[in-house]
């Protein structure tokens, strides 16, 4: 059995890809929320408008290690969020997800 015959074997009605998808996206929202508080907490620390504020200096205002962890935590609750609506939504394995394999 090749990979795409296998993904037939499990729930794929179209609603559970919507409801999926908007759940994933809800997930990847939530984990922008860390990054958006520290930026507001240092921006009135140091006492800068934020509407005065552009993309440059919003994203100078954090060590730039910090400001990296930050900005990648958002796709850590992206695929948090897909491994959970697969495993429930789906009632797929998350090996049935990856490949046509046993192993």
């Amino acid at each position: 059995m090749n990979y795409i015959q296998q993904a037939f074997q499990y729930k794929h009605d179209f609603w559970r890809y919507l409801v999926g998808s908007l759940l994933i996206v809800i997930a990847s929202v939530i984990g922008q929320v860390p990054f958006t508080l520290a930026v507001f907490f240092k921006a009135f620390k140091d006492g800068k408008d934020l509407t005065a504020l552009n993309q440059n200096d919003l994203m100078g205002l954090l060590e730039p290690n910090l400001n990296l962890f930050l900005l990648l935590i958002s796709f850590a609750f992206g695929l948090a969020g897909l491994f959970i609506i697969v495993k429930t939504l789906h009632k797929q394995t998350l090996v049935s997800l990856t490949t046509a394999g046993k192993k």
